[in-house]
């Protein structure tokens, strides 16, 4: 156009030389959506919504019960008296080297599996056995004297120390022992010294000592062997039979009637 004129076009003004064209507005296609993927938009914006807090639920609660586990102990039964001495009687050990017996005891176990271990005090004048559920009785008779001597008592000591776990027990300094003997042994107790055994068969010394039947006593506790060599694993509610061997001093300063020593048997937890 070349002279401006006004034009009314609907509602729209239109003023000077421009061309104006007006066109209808578009519609914006429809988006049409998949049944899964309506499903998987509505999984989505539920997610987004919170739970409302006095939404109904429900709890459970498993219960365990536990036995209790068996009680630890240990039992002893048997005579303490030393007899049957060898030399000497059922009276008292002779020297030098007397040995004796005494026995049989029965060890049992309580209600848990145990590891039993056992140890000894000296040999001393003075009956101590506080913890000792046994009658107090002497442990070794001597064959004389008045008791009015030395009170050396005898210490126990350790025939083979190098031999198995130490009982805690020094050497033994006494004479050499003759074959067999010599081949497990080192030497005999010597003065005022006792060497105190546990065995756990009926086997003689040698056999014992060679087949680590036996357990030499001492002040530390060791693994009674009576129960399993290594472990000396006891089960519950079961017993072993075992006797005391000692084996007397070459000599002796003491000249009391009678001494004691103190075996205790220890339970403890098993594996």
């Amino acid at each position: 156009m070349s002279t401006s004129r006004a034009h009314r076009a609907g509602c729209v003004i239109v003023i000077g030389p421009w061309r104006v064209r007006l066109e209808r507005a578009r519609a914006r296609p429809r988006v049409r959506l998949s049944p899964a993927a309506a499903i998987a938009a509505l999984l989505v914006l539920t997610a987004a919504v919170p739970a409302a807090a006095d939404a109904p639920s429900a709890s459970i609660a498993p219960t365990l019960y536990v036995s209790p586990p068996g009680l630890r102990y240990i039992q002893v039964n048997g005579s303490g008296l030393f007899a049957s001495c060898n030399p000497g009687d059922d009276d008292g050990i002779g020297f030098p080297n007397g040995t004796c017996t005494a026995g049989p005891f029965q060890i049992t176990n309580g209600d848990a599996a145990s590891g039993i271990l056992v140890s000894a005090t000296d040999l001393t004048r003075t009956p101590s056995f506080a913890n000792s559920t046994n009658e107090i009785q002497p442990a070794v008779p001597l064959q004389g004297g008045d008791g009015s001597g030395d009170t050396a008592g005898w210490q126990l000591c350790d025939v083979d120390p190098g031999h198995g776990l130490s009982s805690g027990a020094p050497a033994c300094d006494g004479p050499v022992p003759a074959p067999p003997l010599s081949n497990v042994l080192q030497d005999w107790p010597g003065n005022d010294q006792a060497w105190l055994l546990l065995n756990g068969s009926s086997d003689d010394l040698y056999d014992q000592l060679y087949l680590d039947e036996s357990a030499t006593l001492g002040p530390d506790p060791v693994c009674d062997v009576a129960w399993g060599l290594g472990n000396c694993l006891a089960e519950p509610d079961t017993m072993s039979t075992e006797t005391l061997q000692l084996v007397g001093p070459t000599t002796t300063t003491d000249n009391a009637y009678a001494l004691f020593t103190l075996v205790t048997f220890t339970a403890v937890p098993g594996e």
